[in-house]
């Protein structure tokens, strides 16, 4: 393992078992990251601005009396693939067996730290699970609290059990709950939305960058090497039915899947995979005619779990799912106890996996006369590239309208959602494309159709700033109050990234003004805290409280102020904000054991 000196900010390497001690970095990688060859090279890596992160790190190593540190930015020689590889299958047990570990948050200052984008990553999973202890960093490396200080907040955001957060015990967990807590998480590189896992599911493979999808349904056969929960079948997915078999296409197939539990007892016979499929022994239900619920030991809510599959031979071993659109869950005592129509057999469903295909690509530029071609030759139209779009969803993020007219005549499925869970609808109001957006809903679209963030067209459009794309699907029936999974409506997003023309047409149409994020935090908050003077102005004339919601500890103006935003002040004043001290949240009691493992805890800061 090779670990920074906090002291001469060289690197050192060590073999089990003479590791030293050392504290851990999680962060978002940003431009100009120092790498391990800037940091052999010597004194060019001090010229980069992610040396600053180098620089606090060792600090805040050194000040809590550690020696050494571990960045994964500079610790890994990431031109070996080798390296890279090790590194990936030992990522987990290293911030697992790290002193603390400081997640440095570059895009919090004074907000909730629910609203850093680390939250939505797929490799800070794990550095949030694995270490023992977890310290956050706000923007000027000034603490914002701890996992255990922070315990409730952060288990609401991520759907983690506390108990779980704060022991980092995961044994308790099915498969499935794991799984559903990466549901709305992405990664820049498509494989890894598999290896980002492995280490919380406690398995090892080897690096293929380059097989896209088919990753992940690696990681699932790993698993399923190692364990008996079945939970892993208990998935939904919205896209076209592509995957008939038992294993998921990406964990946002996980996302319902979060009450899903183990039955009891354990007493599941060996999983089988080979060539023809997973072979298992379970209970099954007959059910319309030839088709069977497979009952797989899972349970939600005291019921029963089952998947709908359909045979494919006559000698009945031998199934494929119906559909990856739905599970099933059933009463025990209509279902599981009767005998009847019931029983054990060991059969092997077939994994159906989508191939690869180049068409969404092709098809992207927009050339009518090659998709002419295509679809003359049966072209499939629900194929996918490597970020789960279809070529209708690339033909919409383009805006190529001819090419839309052309896939809609052709049968294209509207309902159709890429990776991250958005429509084409969705992909047309991201980028501002009101014709193809037109089109889509004169067709059918979904206009209520949530992306994996829970983000519906008109907040897309909204963080966009697209102003007659927001003005078209709200004349479409668009729900104007929408909230995303961090509560934020659309009009929140317009203030927040201060898309005047967009705020003014949501407010025109009847946008709630007093709407509050998780936070509490109103348009007016998110607009002044940002700086955005003239979007503040258009709020206050609408009739926004200049004082802001009582239910925050801070005002608008105290945050335009905290902020340096000079002239978003000025206008606060001149419309009668007060000056106030900071409003201090209730102290927790000392009795309170979350106050009392806060309160022999060091405060870390820069020096």
């Amino acid at each position: 393992m090779r670990l920074l000196n906090a002291t001469t900010r060289r690197l050192e390497t060590f073999m089990d078992p003479n590791i030293p001690l050392y504290a851990i970095l999680s962060h978002r990688w940003a431009d100009d990251e120092v790498s391990f060859q800037d940091i052999q090279a010597g004194q060019d890596a001090e010229k980069k601005k992610g040396y600053a992160k180098i620089t606090n790190s060792c600090s805040l190593a050194a000040a809590n009396g550690l020696d050494y540190i571990w960045i994964d930015t500079c610790c890994i020689d990431k031109t070996s693939s080798a390296e890279l590889s090790e590194a990936i299958n030992s990522m987990y047990r290293w911030y697992q067996e790290s002193v603390l570990c400081y997640v440095y948050l570059a895009d919090i200052e004074d907000e909730e730290i629910g609203q850093s984008e680390w939250f939505n990553r797929g490799w800070t999973l794990q550095e949030l699970l694995a270490p023992p202890f977890v310290v956050f960093l706000n923007k000027k490396w000034s603490e914002a609290g701890t996992k255990g200080t922070l315990q409730s907040s952060i288990s609401r955001r991520t759907g983690i059990p506390i108990d779980i957060l704060v022991t980092g015990d995961l044994s308790s967990a099915s498969l499935a709950q794991k799984m559903s807590w990466a549901a709305g998480r992405e990664t820049s590189i498509v494989e890894d939305t598999a290896y980002c896992l492995m280490g919380i599911f406690g398995v090892s493979m080897p690096m293929i960058y380059g097989e896209g999808g088919r990753a992940f349904v690696r990681l699932q056969e790993e698993i399923l090497k190692a364990t008996d929960d079945l939970s892993l079948f208990v998935w939904k997915d919205d896209g076209p039915d592509r995957q008939s078999g038992l294993l998921a296409p990406g964990p946002r197939a996980f996302r319902h899947s979060t009450n899903v539990k183990r039955s009891k007892p354990y007493d599941v016979p060996s999983i089988v995979l080979d060539n023809k499929g997973i072979h298992l022994t379970v209970p099954i239900v007959t059910i319309k005619g030839r088709d069977a619920l497979a009952l797989i030991h899972t349970e939600e809510n005291g019921k029963h779990i089952g998947i709908w599959l359909r045979p494919l031979l006559d000698s009945g071993d031998y199934f494929e799912r119906k559909s990856s659109s739905s599970f099933w869950c059933l009463d025990r005592g209509r279902v599981i106890d009767n005998e009847e129509g019931r029983h054990k057999q060991r059969i092997c469903v077939r994994q159906n996996r989508a191939p690869n295909s180049r068409l969404p690509t092709l098809w992207k530029h927009g050339n009518e006369d090659v998709t002419r071609l295509l679809l003359s030759n049966h072209a499939r139209l629900e194929a996918q590239d490597s970020s789960g779009m279809t070529a209708l969803s690339q033909a919409a993020m383009s805006g190529h309208i001819g090419l839309i007219r052309l896939l809609l005549g052709a049968g294209a499925n509207m309902k159709s959602k890429d990776h991250n869970g958005r429509s084409a609808l969705s992909q047309a109001a991201a980028n501002g494309h009101a014709e193809t957006a037109k089109r889509l809903i004169k067709n059918g679209a979904d206009v209520e159709s949530k992306d994996g963030q829970e983000r519906t067209p008109l907040a897309l459009a909204a963080v966009g700033g697209h102003a007659e794309v927001v003005k078209l699907l709200l004349d479409h029936g668009a729900d104007i109050e929408s909230k995303d999974w961090n509560d934020l409506t659309p009009l929140l997003h317009a203030a927040q990234f201060g898309h005047t023309e967009t705020a003014e047409v949501l407010l025109e149409e009847g946008a709630n003004l007093r709407s509050r994020d998780s936070t509490d935090w109103t348009a007016l908050m998110w607009a002044s805290s940002k700086g955005q003077a003239k979007t503040v102005r258009i709020l206050l004339d609408s009739g926004a409280d200049v004082e802001g919601d009582k239910r925050c500890h801070t005002t608008p103006l105290m945050e335009a102020e905290k902020r340096g935003h000079g002239e978003t002040a000025t206008l606060l004043r001149s419309k009668g904000a007060k000056e106030k001290s900071l409003i201090k949240a209730p102290k927790r009691s000392l009795t309170d054991p979350v106050a009392l493992s806060h309160r022999f805890l060091p405060v870390w800061r820069a020096s």
